[in-house]
């Protein structure tokens, strides 16, 4: 039985008497914590709490980053090694060919043409015909007497010689005396007649003299 400790306090005897809490747990405390942690249903574990979701979207693929154009390299200028060609020059057009100059017949033909070992092709006279009219003959004579395939010809001109009049005294004619003598050597020079004509010479007295020239042709092309 419990004694009631003076001065109005419990008092507990016996082997449930519980030591001074300065002394440390006693062993009745231990036996009420067993039997009270044995007596205890544990409480089931709560599951975790997910926030509801929605379902997954489809992904999107991402667009790629269009790539960066990086500016072309330009090469560098190759460098020519070949001589640039020379510029050009521009072509000439060739001058005509100047016809041979006009010559002298060789003594040697002139004396066997006198003496009669070559002959005469053709004779044109041309004195007493003014200048024009002379010239112009004797140009188609001559090419004439070519295509035909002459080669020798006498052209007379006339002397020209003055005249003695009754009282003594010389007298030019009023007509071109001597002219055709000295022009026909220069109608000659033309150059239609100096591809014509290969050398002149003066005749022989029986056949002019002074007065007549033997005309040397040139032989045409091809024949």
């Amino acid at each position: 039985m419990t004694k009631r400790p003076p001065h109005g306090r419990d008092v507990t005897t016996g082997p449930n008497k519980r030591k001074s809490s300065k002394g440390g747990t006693s062993p009745a405390d231990i036996a009420l914590w067993h039997h009270t942690a044995s007596s205890v249903t544990p409480l089931k574990k709560a599951k975790a709490r997910v926030p509801d979701v929605g379902p997954p979207e489809e992904t999107k693929p991402k667009s790629e980053p269009a790539p960066v154009r990086m500016p072309p390299i330009k090469a560098a200028p190759k460098q020519n090694t070949t001589r640039a060609a020379p510029p050009l020059q521009p072509q000439r057009t060739p001058l005509p060919k100047a016809p041979p100059p006009l010559v002298p017949i060789e003594r040697r033909k002139a004396r066997r043409i006198a003496r009669g070992h070559v002959e005469i092709d053709a004779r044109l006279d041309l004195h007493g015909l003014r200048q024009t009219d002379a010239e112009r003959r004797l140009r188609t004579f001559l090419l004439r007497a070519r295509a035909d395939g002459l080669r020798t010809v006498l052209v007379i001109t006339g002397k020209g010689a003055d005249r003695d009049t009754d009282d003594g005294h010389i007298a030019l004619g009023r007509s071109e005396r001597g002219v055709l003598r000295r022009s026909v050597p220069l109608w000659l020079e033309a150059p239609e007649l100096r591809d014509c004509v290969a050398g002149i010479a003066p005749a022989h007295v029986r056949h002019g003299g002074s007065g007549a020239l033997y005309i040397h042709l040139r032989k045409m092309r091809g024949r």
